[in-house]
């Protein structure tokens, strides 16, 4: 190979690698999603009457934005979750809504 063919091949590699951290350095949001499993414990889980919460699970989504060089940022996070009630949470809450509804009729009446 000739000296000039190997001096354009060092310099359309150099050329490449500062346009690749040139475009590296371009502030663009980050984005991230998670998700889990939730186990409720302690009183959540059941309390003495044996109302209590099943497993459930949780997402979150976060967007990330900081400016190259600068030591500040910018994130946002948003989360959900969801833990469905025992059978006996749920024979109780039924029964407690029936008993609301017999009370509102009483009121109307």
């Amino acid at each position: 190979m000739s000296q000039s063919g190997s001096r354009t091949g060092v310099m359309a590699l150099v050329c490449l690698v500062a346009a690749t951290a040139a475009a590296a350095q371009q502030p663009r949001p980050r984005f991230a999603v998670g998700l889990g499993l939730t186990a409720p414990t302690g009183d959540y889980h059941a309390d003495q009457s044996g109302e209590g919460f099943k497993i459930g699970w949780q997402g979150v989504a976060v967007m990330d934005y900081r400016k190259p060089g600068s030591p500040l940022g910018f994130r946002a996070n948003a989360g959900y979750g969801e833990n469905g009630g025992n059978n006996q949470l749920n024979a109780d809450l039924t029964a407690l809504s029936r008993c609301s509804a017999r009370m509102r009729t009483l009121r109307t009446t």
